[in-house]
């Protein structure tokens, strides 16, 4: 592949970049050796990589709408909600 178009940085399409990262799980080079042959960098080859990772990392579901007044009549309740960063929201009824 080259990396340059009429001096531009070529931009490799979501196959493309698959596609080069199948090679390379199954070429039996070093890293150095194989980013040479498709010429590409390697950290070009590892932030690839990284994008791959987070896009096969499975999500969580989209939480729907949650009716509290079916948890129950006046008892205690209390409801966490981990908003990442070491934030935790809590509300607590009763």
């Amino acid at each position: 592949m080259v990396m340059q178009v009429d001096g531009r940085r070529r931009r490799h399409s979501a196959a493309e970049r698959r596609a080069v990262l199948a090679r390379f799980a199954a070429s039996e080079v070093g890293v150095a050796a194989f980013c040479r042959s498709e010429s590409i960098s390697v950290g070009t080859l590892r932030r690839w990589q990284s994008l791959n990772d987070r896009d096969d990392a499975p999500r969580a579901a989209a939480p729907g709408f949650v009716d509290l007044g079916a948890l129950g009549g006046g008892g205690a309740l209390t409801i966490e909600l981990d908003l990442g960063g070491g934030l935790v929201l809590r509300v607590r009824r009763g």
